[in-house]
């Protein structure tokens, strides 16, 4: 699946649009899920491409409203990964589910983003977040520079 804003590009590999739909949120028993997103920025471009994404894990924090993963263990894993892809793929962002529809960030999420676009180093210029609904999904790219935050959108 791919995503667009201005002159940036998102691609979203088949494998992690598959994860991704085993963590719907169909059921009014099943929390929020979330993890990291792991790929590669296309050199010379604003593009990128997701290629994995962690799931969540033990420590994390899962509610029906509400997703908060343990940096440990999917830092642990993006780690191995990093090292396995002789350092070409790396942290891309993060993602979670809502129970709705149409996913929107709320802004305890906008919140968060913000935090993270603080955090980044200066050569990451920006990071994406995806909130996976249960319809649809929504991809927002933030800026680490300016820290604004805009919707992408499906092509």
């Amino acid at each position: 699946m791919r995503f667009e804003f201005g002159n940036c590009k998102l691609e979203i590999k088949q494998r992690v649009m598959d994860e991704f739909n085993n963590y719907v949120q169909t059921g009014r028993r099943r929390n929020e899920s979330g993890g990291i997103l792991i790929g590669r920025y296309i050199q010379d471009s604003q593009n990128a491409v997701i290629d994995v994404c962690t799931t969540p894990q033990p420590e994390d924090l899962q509610k029906r409203f509400f997703f908060q993963r343990n940096k440990k263990y999917h830092q642990k894993i993006l780690n191995q990964i990093w090292n396995k892809s002789s350092s070409t793929q790396n942290y891309l962002g993060e993602w979670h589910t809502h129970p709705e529809i149409k996913p929107t960030p709320s802004s305890h999420d906008l919140r968060e983003w913000k935090k993270l676009l603080n955090k980044q180093n200066d050569d990451i210029k920006y990071i994406f977040f995806i909130i996976v609904g249960i319809e649809e999904i929504g991809v927002w790219k933030g800026c680490t520079t300016c820290e604004k935050i805009v919707e992408m959108k499906g092509q």
